[in-house]
């Protein structure tokens, strides 16, 4: 396996074959989502390396796609197949690659506060960002006319999103 930052551009692979070959070998390649999504987090790739007779190597690229959305590491896997005048080793043969996320976490925002004296607090939260991530926001209420010594509110309280930019 092996781990590209999000902001890389791209991830090259290097594809080799152990011995020179009198003749012309080919393998197909292509990538496969795992958690990362191709179009969304990386350009999918496929088709068929040709190598010349005496060659021994070849490279893939993957473009990898720096968004900003705050999400957890994901990863796709490139895998060889179908090769012809050679074989392909199975631990060698597929190759997974962890794209580790550059955003920072969103940061929230709560706004138009009300309450009715015996009424549930109700504000509205909202994140700077879209988040793929679970969001958990933790917060503490201040005194103003009401004491939470006194026990007119508790002063804690903790939220958790799915992720979503508003809730």
């Amino acid at each position: 396996s092996s781990d590209v930052n999000e902001d890389a551009g791209t991830v090259t692979y290097t594809v080799s074959l152990s011995n020179p070959s009198t003749q012309s070998v080919s393998v197909d390649y292509a990538t496969a989502n795992d958690s990362a999504i191709y179009g969304e987090d990386y350009d999918a790739i496929s088709g068929t390396l040709i190598f010349a007779a005496g060659e021994i190597s070849k490279t893939l690229t993957v473009a990898i796609t720096d968004d900003n959305i705050d999400e957890a590491a994901q990863d796709y896997s490139v895998t060889l197949s179908n090769p012809t005048y050679a074989a392909v080793s199975g631990t060698e043969g597929s190759v997974t690659t962890t794209i580790i996320d550059n955003d920072a976490a969103p940061v929230a925002s709560i706004t138009n506060a009300s309450i009715e004296e015996g009424g549930d607090l109700v504000f509205d939260v909202t994140l700077d960002r879209t988040s793929n991530a679970a969001t958990t926001l933790s917060f503490k209420l201040s005194d103003g006319s009401a004491i939470a010594a006194e026990g007119d509110y508790p002063n804690t309280a903790e939220v958790s999103t799915d992720g979503g930019v508003s809730w």
